[in-house]
């Protein structure tokens, strides 16, 4: 039943930021800071920022939320101003309405009318069926789950009503193990697939206590320490003994550490995937990947996707 039209749809700006943080807190559970929210919206690509909108009741309480954020892809030396579709989030007293379509079909309409190309996301199960048989985006290749290592005795576990303490200790001992890393490409640039673009401003979005570049054996990596997990997001080599010696290295100090997985999540045919078929990984099903095609002429049959690239890592 869409009863959607009972509601006013009002864009995003800072002054709002705090009625996402209260969608949070009855969708999720949890409550992100303002300043955590405010990156991610200012930190996108175009000129346009807070790109979503926000479901007030006749009353002006907040009911629903969706937003995406602006990004690059660039293809064949060409650069496509494309969104990632972002929160999607309905108060639990406003469900079944049809908030989320009308929300998610009144934020495409203004991506249109600011030159965005395309709409891609990495949709919950949840959320994937109406992004699929009402919004009518097309589904890409699923990212491929790759798991090195799993350390069944994890000291994680001793800490599971404090993981932010202890991902605390294990990223401060790891900046002193290592010496910093530094920010590049996208591993797809180098290879003839599109990619998402991975620019100073990609980078800016992504600036978390969770998240660290290291420098193993002369090689840059980024990785993700969350829970008792350590995610690769990318290395920069094409060079599979490199590679190879990097990942070894992090698994000797998941375990060490006392983490239970060492994981990197991409698309099938995502370079990295392919150099580490030699390291044997327990294969796994990752986040679905799907698009929305706004007018534009790129081919996302040929874009390889990161599990960096999703806007939570």
């Amino acid at each position: 039943m869409n009863n959607s039209q009972e509601y006013n749809f009002i864009k995003l700006d800072e002054s709002r930021i705090k009625d996402i943080v209260y969608l949070y807190n009855y969708c999720f559970g949890f409550e992100p800071t303002e300043q955590e929210i405010l990156q991610k919206h200012l930190n996108c690509n175009g000129e346009n920022k807070f790109i979503g909108f926000i479901a007030y009741t006749p009353e002006h309480i907040p009911a629903a939320y969706y937003g995406v954020f602006p990004q690059i892809i660039r293809f064949q030396n060409s650069d496509y101003l494309v969104a990632q579709s972002g929160d999607t989030m309905t108060h639990p007293e406003h469900q079944k309405k049809g908030l989320f379509i009308a929300l998610a079909k009144h934020t495409f309409d203004y991506c249109k009318t600011i030159n965005i190309m395309a709409i891609f996301g990495f949709p919950n199960s949840n959320s994937y069926p109406g992004f699929i048989h009402k919004l009518d985006f097309t589904e890409l290749d699923r990212l491929e789950g790759n798991s090195f290592y799993e350390n069944r005795f994890e000291y994680a576990r001793l800490f599971k009503r404090n993981h932010k303490r202890y991902n605390h200790f294990v990223i401060n001992f790891l900046k002193k193990v290592f010496k910093p890393g530094d920010h590049f490409e996208n591993s797809n640039s180098n290879t003839s697939f599109a990619f998402v673009k991975h620019d100073a401003i990609y980078f800016d979005s992504k600036v978390k206590a969770s998240n660290l570049f290291l420098n193993i054996h002369g090689v840059s990596i980024y990785i993700k320490i969350y829970g008792n997990t350590m995610s690769i997001g990318d290395i920069n080599t094409t060079d599979v003994k490199k590679i190879e010696s990097v990942i070894k290295r992090l698994k000797k100090w998941c375990f060490v550490l006392g983490l239970r997985f060492l994981n990197f999540d991409a698309t099938p045919n995502s370079l990295l995937n392919s150099k580490i078929n030699g390291l044997n990984p327990t294969k796994f099903e990752s986040n679905r990947s799907i698009f929305l095609n706004l007018g534009s002429n790129l081919p996302f049959k040929n874009v390889e996707f990161l599990g960096s690239d999703i806007d939570v890592f």
